[in-house]
Order: structure tokens, then sequence, then C-alpha cells
């Protein structure tokens, strides 16, 4: 087994995922709310000509699936899923009880009340991991290779680490000279450049970094302090702002009012820790906004109290019926919190700014360049808060370039339906080539080893007549 840890690579963003997500489910309209990142791609205009996947095969190496799941059409020749097997236990039926391979073949191809790129596409399911956690090099290897023996015309691969595994490069390179196309995520370690591994590094895939979606609570939220930027996810309840905040940052504790009655926190930022000093004290995010709010703070960021960041909600069943939030909240790791209170020794001055913008490249998007000699990433697609399926035949809000990715292999799918003929050097020209330009909050466009040649439009794909190669 090799040494190296492959990790799935999605966002872990706590409770507000699932919270969300059931928000939608309430709605009679769900259908139209989870289908906003295939119309934004484009993906009209294929459908419009009848092209929607069918005849194609599509792997997925991942955590397995969900066969129950009624957007997914069961196990077998008459199913959505005509094949696969479970690396894992070694049998022929990848379950999936982690639901990171669900979500990402709901991207894909489901076909009910959630539609994916390519719906009616078939697909081959290799399970490599049991809790999306880790995963062997020979268990990847063994699925790519199977992959190949059964027939697969696309592989999607929403795994990887960042440096290079040979191994791993090798059977990707294999899979793509028996004329599959290869779909990689570009990984989750940005802004940070220099952090795209294997599979993502491989010239010969598509690598796929991620952008924002267009829905109205996919809020880009940029935090800076001397020109460092920490990644910050907005409170569901929080608006974006009609002009960027810039004020001395202050710590106030836990944001009770005790904590903050003898410090000057007027026309501040104010830092604070998520939670309560007091044992089993519950404090809400509702509760420390409307403090830092009366007190006269601009804007609040709450900081976990325990490793990673957290995805918070303002307005939940125990907020008081007349309560609106009047500031912006925030939420940020407990790592870069305890880096920013250390900085606030020295009376540092922040800038906060939170606005919609669909195509803004995600903060974790794992960022190039990996060679002089080619482009990674290859090109971005909608990877935060995609609505997709889950285990358990339900549905979830998810994040990371693990979803990016199946947005691409979807639109692969369309295309080859279209010319079967391609070859995975020319449908990989096409996709990047007939990409959209994508931009900062200043119209600058993001330099090639950020967005790599942009923003995937499957419309203008499908109609693309000229190869590039």
């Amino acid at each position: 087994m090799n040494a190296q840890k492959i990790i799935f690579l999605s966002i872990v963003i706590s409770m507000g995922i699932v919270l969300i997500a059931s928000q939608f489910q309430n709605q009679e309209n769900f259908a139209v709310q989870v289908n906003n990142s295939g119309p934004h791609i484009g993906t009209s205009v294929p459908y419009s000509y009848g092209y929607d996947g069918s005849g194609i095969i599509i792997s997925v190496i991942d955590t397995g699936v969900d066969f129950s799941h009624p957007d997914l059409f069961g196990f077998g020749m008459d199913g959505k899923i005509i094949g696969g097997y479970d690396f894992v236990d070694n049998d022929d039926m990848p379950e999936d009880t982690n639901g990171h391979g669900t979500q990402v073949i709901g991207i894909i191809a489901a076909n009910g009340n959630l539609k994916g790129i390519a719906p009616n596409s078939k697909l081959l399911v290799y399970k490599v991991s049991e809790d999306g956690e880790s995963v062997p090099t020979s268990m990847i290897i063994k699925a790519i290779e199977k992959s190949i023996e059964d027939g697969a015309d696309i592989i999607n691969i929403s795994l990887g680490i960042n440096q290079t595994n040979v191994k791993i490069d090798q059977a990707v390179t294999k899979a793509i000279q028996n004329n599959i196309f290869v779909v990689t995520a570009a990984g989750n370690f940005g802004p940070e450049l220099n952090t795209i591994g294997s599979p993502a590094m491989n010239p010969n895939a598509i690598t796929v970094g991620a952008t924002f979606n267009n829905i109205p609570s996919s809020l880009v939220s940029i935090f800076e302090i001397e020109n460092k930027a920490f990644n910050v996810f907005p409170m569901v309840g929080t608006q974006s702002l009609d002009e960027p905040i810039t004020s001395q940052i202050v710590f106030g504790k836990y944001g009770k009012i005790q904590d903050l009655s003898d410090l000057d926190i007027e026309g501040s930022i104010l830092l604070v820790e998520r939670g309560s000093d007091i044992e089993n004290e519950i404090v809400y995010f509702s509760d420390k906004e409307k403090n830092a709010s009366a007190l006269g703070a601009k804007a609040i960021i709450v900081y976990n109290n325990e490793p990673g960041i957290f995805f918070g909600e303002l307005i939940h069943e125990y907020v008081d019926e007349d309560y609106s939030p009047t500031i912006p909240a925030l939420s940020l790791s407990k790592e870069d919190g305890l880096i920013v209170k250390e900085m606030l020794k020295n009376n540092v001055v922040g800038t906060l700014d939170i606005f919609y913008h669909p195509d803004f490249v995600a903060h974790f998007s794992s960022r190039g360049p990996v060679s002089p000699f080619y482009i990674k990433p290859d090109l971005v697609a909608p990877g935060a808060f995609i609505n997709t399926t889950d285990i358990n035949k339900d549905y979830s809000i998810s994040s990371g370039t693990s979803f990016a990715a199946p947005h691409v292999a979807g639109a692969a799918a369309l295309i080859l339906q279209k010319n079967s003929q391609l070859t995975p050097e020319e449908l990989k020209s096409i996709l990047m080539t007939t990409s959209d330009t994508v931009s900062d909050q200043y119209g600058k466009k993001f330099p090639i080893e950020v967005a790599g040649t942009g923003r995937i439009n499957v419309s203008k794909a499908i109609d693309a007549e000229l190869i590039i190669t």
C-alpha cells in the first residue's frame, strides 16, 4: 500500500450544508432550485439539439453510489449504473456509505427531481474508499484499469494529492491512450500557487478548478489584512455589500455583551471566537451579530473553536421573530482565526468585501503552475454550493473541486454524443478553446495558473467546428 494519503476533494463545512439542503427540500420547486449550475454553463443549447449523454459511458472512481436513489435508477444493464466494482470489499456492489460518490454522480447523470449535466448517460462506478478520507494508490490504478476493460468513454476522478504520484499518472496516461477522456479535480489546496498534484497534474487529462455558482446564496467573500487573504464564508442571512468595508479589527472574545461592554468597537470589524467560555452555554451567531451591531461594529467574523471552517446561519428556529441581521457575519477557520488574533497586537486594519460573482474562482481551488510546458488547471467550472444527490435518497449542497470536475465530465458526454470520433486530445481542445474568460472583483482576468482558459461554456463547445491541437 502506498504511504501517500490521497483524499477526496470536497470541502467539509459542518452542518450548515445539511440545514440549507433541508430548506430546499421543503420547497415545491425543488427541481428548479437544484438545476442552476447546468444552465449557467450552457447546457440548454445541447439539450435543444437533442443531446443528453445517451450512449456515453462514464466511469466514476469514488466512494460508490446509492443505487436506491430515485434520481439514479438503480444498478444493472437496465439501470443508470450498468456496472462497476467495490475494491474496498472486493465485490460487485459499490454501495456508497459516505455520500461523496453519490454527490459526484448526481452532478453528472441524475435524471429525476435533479437533472445532471448528461442525464441519459450510463455509469460505471468503482468504489475505492469507504470514508472519503483516503485511498491507497493501488486501488486507484485498479479502478482506472477496470474502466478501460469495461469500455468507459470518460473517467471522472475527484480525488488527489498535492504532490506527484508517478504510478497514478501512468495509469491515467494509459487510459487516455485507450481513447478515454479523463477528467480530474484540481484540488482544494488553494489559494497558494503550485498546489496541483496527481492525477490532476497529468498533462493529458483535463484538470478542473472551481468557481462559485449561479444561485443567490453563492456569495463571494474576501477578507484581507496587509495583502494576506483569508478564506471566509458569509453566514446564511448575510447580504452582499455595496462597497468594501475597511476598518480596524478588534478582538471581542466570544461576542457576548459582557465581552464587548468595555471595548470601543464602533466602526470596527469585530473578530470573535465561536461558542462560549462557559461550559454548555449556547451563544448563537445571531446573538453575536446583534451584540456587535448594537455597539456599532461594521461587521463580525466568527472563527471556529475546533479545527477547520464552518458554515453558519443567522436565521434559525430559536431566533426572535423580529430579528433581522444588520451587519455582515462571516465564518473563519480556527487556524486562520488564531493567526488574525495574533496580528491584532499591531492594531491592524482589514478589508472585507461580499459580492455576487458566479464566475469568481473559489479561494480553495488549487492553483498551478505545474510545468513551464503546459497549462494547469485547464479550465474551471461551478464547484461551490452545488445542489446534488446524496445517500439515503437525499439531496445536499456541496463545495469543492470534486464537484466542478463532474460538470466537465457531463459536458464531455454531450459533445461525444454529437461526435463519437473525437479523440481525448480533440475533446480537451474544444472545451478549453470555447471557455469563457473569468475575472476577479476588479474586472481583471484571472491568471492562467488560477483559472486555466476560463469557465466551461457547453453552448459554445457543442457548436465548435475548429479543433486546435
